[in-house]
């Protein structure tokens, strides 16, 4: 979808795209598009540089704050050992599975609308508590059926790689 929109809505095609400052691209949105929906009401004003930036980073930026604020808590304490924080790109998959597919709405990368005014119902956050836990199950029994192959995979691809030098 982001491809057919740089090819489509803004006239950029893909080698043009792989060459093209951040500027330029930023200076062709706000020449193009003006704000929408991006605070929940229309303006006419352009998009600034550092609001297309917070729109391009928004997931990883609520990943920042989950681990600045302990929301997640990946440390490992092992025995005569510091602790340590353990976050493999298997674990961002995971949670991006889990929490960020869930949170943000594919096509415009913005916060779902069940996800707005939860504050003050109980049973909106029971519900997505729920939601939150099926999908944490589902990826745990998917995560333990493929971790053999997985394993497998990751021993094929170190034979391949460091074997001559066995």
């Amino acid at each position: 979808s982001l491809h057919r929109f740089f090819l489509n809505e803004l006239h950029i095609n893909e080698s043009s795209l792989r060459t093209m400052k951040w500027n330029d691209l930023c200076e062709c949105l706000k020449n193009n598009y003006k704000i929408t929906s991006l605070y929940g009401h229309s303006s006419n004003r352009s998009l600034t540089s550092l609001e297309i930036t917070k729109i391009v980073m928004r997931q990883e930026n609520y990943m920042i704050a989950l681990f600045n604020k302990d929301i997640l808590n990946l440390r490992i304490s092992l025995p005569f050992m510091r602790s340590k924080t353990i976050f493999t790109k298997a674990l961002e998959w995971g949670l991006n599975f889990t929490i960020f597919s869930l949170v943000f709405d594919s096509e415009t990368n913005t916060v779902n609308d069940q996800f707005r005014n939860v504050r003050n119902d109980p049973e909106k956050i029971r519900r997505l508590a729920k939601q939150l836990r099926t999908r944490f199950y589902a990826y745990a029994v998917v995560s333990l059926i493929l971790a053999p192959v997985i394993l497998l995979l990751i021993l094929i691809y170190l034979f391949f790689k460091y074997g001559e030098e066995l």
